[in-house]
């Protein structure tokens, strides 16, 4: 049985589907469409003090739904909320109408050419039309109902209807307006999972580390757990370095350096119960087969990226120079109505001058005391001019030093330079990646280079070397204690490679420990 078709004007229609905020959707829908961006930016300039002033006062300012969007749609809708809320404050609707035509030019010349509107019509025909024109971008249909509404509204059209349109029109225009924050919902889970690190400390309250210390914690702990098992295995071959490996690949290609990007971003306990929540929340709901250790480090690298991209997106819109210029002419207006505070105080002064020109010694009085204000004047020019000078000696000493330093600098000695002092000594090097000794083997083929898992071997010729550098990083407890040992008795320094693995501070390292301990 067909449904029964109703016709409504916009005034009986639009309360049936329950929209929040009228205008954000206009405004949204226009200001989301990337064709108008630089139409959109032209018309911001031309009053821009007032469009921003306008955005800023307004309910949207810092309004977490916009916060949630790409940085292009968010400074466009930004600048288009000014537009349309001046456009407002003169009963007008010039500019807004002028976007939909150039925008939404199929939706504009739709609604005008009929007598009524089927908005179900509507979306199946521009389905149709997007389908037929490769140059021409699909929309939400979200913002389709939007723009259709609105034209609707203006030019007076009647509205066709059924009860599966108000279903279809709100769940869409609904998705517009949703909170973008999701809710962990598998804390109990989360907690239990993160049992397994109590060790590193995750279970306090007050935990809290830079990402990349985290990282860095659990490998090694996995690491450890793998030799207790007496499993000889990698780092590398752990489910949670896999899933770091997988984002950090991507992020390699987009010219982002995942170590740079851990190191700027801390972690403490609850968001670290949040994100985990999240993890297994994933897996059930989706019913995904990847490991919770995978999904893990893949999770956390992405929570990085994003928590940088959001500080970089506030910083460049939230404030932005509008924000700054806005602030200055706020100052520039407050200075200006003091200044005319104090001309009419002037102006005061002057008249009470004149009265008072009347009385001779009264005029003599003053002019002493104006004299002994410009003595004083004169005396505080004097004491500002011997401040400059001494500003002045303290800069160019300054420059002498920036001078020194870096002809200091320039006398250091280069990797090749230090390799080939390195490579006169005797040099045992103990841990470490085999990437990272691979690496090192190029630049120094005469050293001696010992595995992490090779406790075995025999290590009398230890006691002949100049340097023992130790890679802490990637190593054992068992190993140093065997190393300590051997050089108990003897002058043989070690050296720590404090964690890192770029070559120039591994050989500078190295290098230093030979100066040190006076080895050369």
């Amino acid at each position: 049985m067909q449904s029964i078709r109703l016709e409504s004007k916009y005034e009986q229609f639009a309360p049936l589907l329950n929209i929040p905020d009228f205008d954000l959707l206009i405004i949204m829908a226009i200001g989301s469409r990337d064709s108008l961006h630089d139409e959109i930016a032209r018309s911001y300039r031309k009053n821009r003090d007032t469009h921003y002033e306008l955005f800023k006062n307004s309910i949207y300012y810092q309004d977490r739904r916009l916060a949630s969007l790409s940085v292009q749609n968010y400074r466009a809708i930004q600048q288009f909320i000014g537009i349309y809320l001046l456009e407002q404050t003169f009963d007008s609707n010039q500019t807004t109408m002028k976007m939909i035509k150039k925008g939404y030019r199929f939706v504009y010349n739709f609604v005008k050419n009929q007598l009524k509107v089927d908005f179900y019509k509507l979306r199946d025909q521009y389905i149709d039309y997007v389908k037929k024109n490769v140059l021409e971008k699909n929309i939400h249909s979200a913002h389709l109902f939007g723009i259709a509404l609105y034209l609707c509204r203006e030019l007076n059209k009647t509205i066709i209807f059924d009860e599966f349109d108000i279903t279809l029109m709100k769940d869409s225009i609904g998705q517009v307006f949703l909170d973008m924050v999701a809710e962990p919902e598998e804390m109990e889970a989360a907690e239990a999972f993160l049992e397994q690190y109590r060790k590193i400390g995750i279970m306090k309250k007050d935990f809290s580390l830079p990402l990349k210390d985290l990282i860095v914690s659990m490998n090694k702990q996995h690491n450890e757990e793998q030799s207790e098992e007496g499993l000889h295995h990698e780092m590398e071959s752990h489910d949670f370095y896999k899933g770091l490996s997988k984002v950090a690949l991507i992020l390699q290609y987009c010219n982002i350096n995942p170590l740079d990007l851990q190191n700027i971003i801390s972690i403490d306990q609850q968001k670290m119960r949040e994100i985990v929540s999240l993890c297994l929340s994933s897996i059930e709901i989706f019913e995904l087969k990847e490991e919770p250790h995978s999904l893990l480090g893949t999770y956390l690298l992405i929570y990085a990226l994003a928590t940088d991209y959001n500080l970089t997106k506030h910083d460049l819109i939230v404030t932005s120079q509008e924000e700054v210029q806005q602030e200055l002419f706020n100052l520039k207006r407050e200075y200006e109505r003091k200044i005319q505070l104090i001309e009419k105080e002037e102006e005061q002064k002057q008249a009470n001058i004149t009265r008072l020109t009347e009385s001779n010694n009264r005029l003599i009085e003053q002019v002493q005391e104006l004299e002994k204000q410009l003595l004083k004047k004169e005396k505080l020019v004097e004491e500002k001019n011997e401040k400059i000078i001494d500003l002045e000696n303290q800069l160019d000493t300054l420059r002498k030093k920036l001078v020194s330093m870096e002809e200091s600098k320039e006398q250091e000695l280069s990797e090749a330079e230090m390799a080939a002092v390195i490579n006169g000594k005797k040099c045992v090097i103990v841990g470490g990646l085999k990437s990272w000794q691979d690496q090192l083997r190029e630049w120094l083929p005469s050293a001696r280079f010992i595995q992490p898992e090779e406790l075995g071997i025999d290590l009398e010729f230890i006691q002949s070397a100049d340097l023992v550098f130790f890679n802490e990083s990637v190593n054992n407890h068992a190993m140093y204690q065997k190393i300590k040992s051997k050089l108990e008795g003897t002058d043989i320094p070690i050296s720590y490679s404090g964690g890192n693995t770029n070559m120039r501070i591994s050989l500078k390292k190295m290098y230093e420990g030979l100066v040190e301990r006076g080895k050369l």
